[in-house]
């Protein structure tokens, strides 16, 4: 997704700098991005497409289709979408694009971008096994004396 992310301020012709201030994020947050100390959230995505509506949501997060859109989507200055519901995040649900889940076969080897913003970590589950046995009950119960002597009590049972 950096890749994708370099490709949008080598397009629009802009400085690191002058690019990280398109977007509202400091400097160093977008060298951390490109160097892979840190890795792009939705608000950078959301950021991004607030400030190019043009480009393509889904090409910036999985690389799927085309950088532009046909048409430039409806930005967030624009009065028909100020209307719009907005999720807990402030992105509109219908700028969020799915998921999909593919299959090893079908990814080419290539990582997911779900994958590049949270790693696999293995799921641990414990499994507790009940076995039904009845309650044990004491019968009787043994004394062995240091002088050799055994003395056995019997307990009544139960009624």
């Amino acid at each position: 997704m950096k890749d994708r992310i370099r490709q949008i301020q080598d397009r629009e012709g802009l400085s690191q700098k002058d690019f990280a201030a398109a977007i509202g994020i400091s400097q160093a947050s977008l060298s951390s991005i490109y160097n892979g100390r840190t890795l792009p959230t939705n608000r950078h995505v959301e950021a991004i497409h607030k400030r190019f509506p043009e480009i393509n949501t889904n090409w910036i997060m999985f690389g799927e289709g085309e950088m532009l859109n046909g048409e430039p989507s409806s930005a967030s200055a624009s009065p028909s979408s100020e209307g719009k519901a907005h999720d807990g995040d402030g992105v509109r649900p219908e700028e969020t694009p799915g998921l999909t889940l593919d299959s090893p076969s079908q990814t080419n080897g290539r990582r997911s971008a779900q994958e590049e913003l949270f790693p696999a970590t293995p799921v641990v589950r414990e499994i507790v096994k009940y076995v039904d046995k009845p309650q044990r009950r004491i019968r009787e119960i043994q004394v062995i004396y240091d002088d050799g002597i055994l003395e056995t009590f019997v307990l009544k049972p139960d009624k």
